[in-house]
Formats: structure tokens, C-alpha cells, sequence
């Protein structure tokens, strides 16, 4: 992580801002997630991405109670650093689950950088998770429609 944020360091963070509001999410991901708040549902965000990201993730229609992600470091208006905002995503939800104490934590995730969590919730959900990660989940789901009918199991 340090040599790709060193290679953009110096970089405008008007740069940084124009990305993360082309970013767009998913109509159906901003539905699932005002469905399980209106169910009561707490919904954690665990990103191995940056705060500068929220903003548009909030403004596409995600219903969340937390985001947890890392920070960036502006000097001068350019890239300086970065601060972790956690270790790796297992921990950040161990801190949750000690912190909320919820009867049931589902993991949601695809990548390498979710198995730590995965292995910290009752339920480890692979969403189009990638080869190496599918031995790591309980279940993997194809779409958002898939993941709703086993949410609603729960």
C-alpha cells in the first residue's frame, strides 16, 4: 500500500474528487439497504477503500448505520499520506460486533481482503466472490436478488 500511495503522492485532490463522484452504486444495493433498515437491520460498511468515497456512496442511496475506511491525507490540496482506518476487516468487525452486540452478524464480500471478516460473522456471504475466496464463505450469491430471498431467511 505504501509504494501505490507514494506513486500518488502529489496528485490534486480535485483529482481524487472527480473519481469518487463518477463513481456510481447500484440502484438495487441503495434498495437492499433501505429494505433491511426498514427491517431493522444495523449495516456496517467495511471498506479496504477511502473516506473520500462516502459522500457519493451516501448520495447513490446506501442506507448505513457505519462506514469504516481508510483516510486520506491532503497538504496543500494534493495527496500527503494515508491513515488506516483499521487493521484488516476482520478486526474492524470484531470492534463492531463487541461494540453493537448484534444476535447475528452476515458478512458480505468478494475479495482476499474480506476472509478476515468472513471468518468473524455467523454468516460469510460471497457476492460473485472470486475463486480463492469461495472456500472461505457459506454461501455465495449471484446478484442482489439472490442475496435479498437469503436475507430474508434470517
Amino acid at each position: 500500500m505504501e509504494r501505490r500511495i507514494s506513486l500518488l503522492r502529489g496528485v490534486p485532490k480535485h483529482m481524487f474528487k472527480e473519481v469518487a463522484t463518477s463513481t456510481t452504486v447500484s440502484k438495487a444495493a441503495a434498495k437492499l439497504t433501505r429494505a433491511l433498515k426498514e427491517r431493522g437491520w444495523m449495516i456496517a460498511i467495511v471498506t479496504g477503500g477511502f473516506d473520500i468515497l462516502e459522500e457519493t456512496i451516501r448520495r447513490g442511496g446506501l442506507t448505513y448505520d457505519r462506514y469504516l475506511s481508510h483516510k486520506l491525507i491532503f497538504r496543500d490540496d494534493k495527496l500527503w499520506w494515508y491513515e488506516l482506518g483499521y487493521e484488516d476487516k476482520g478486526k474492524a468487525a470484531r470492534a463492531l460486533k463487541e461494540e453493537l452486540a448484534p444476535s447475528l452478524t452476515v458478512a458480505i464480500g468478494d475479495g482476499w481482503n474480506d476472509i478476515e471478516m468472513f471468518d468473524e460473522a455467523d454468516l460469510a456471504v460471497g457476492f460473485r466472490p472470486k475463486r480463492a475466496v469461495k472456500r472461505h464463505v457459506d454461501v455465495e450469491v449471484a446478484g442482489f436478488r439472490q442475496l435479498w430471498r437469503l436475507l430474508r431467511l434470517l
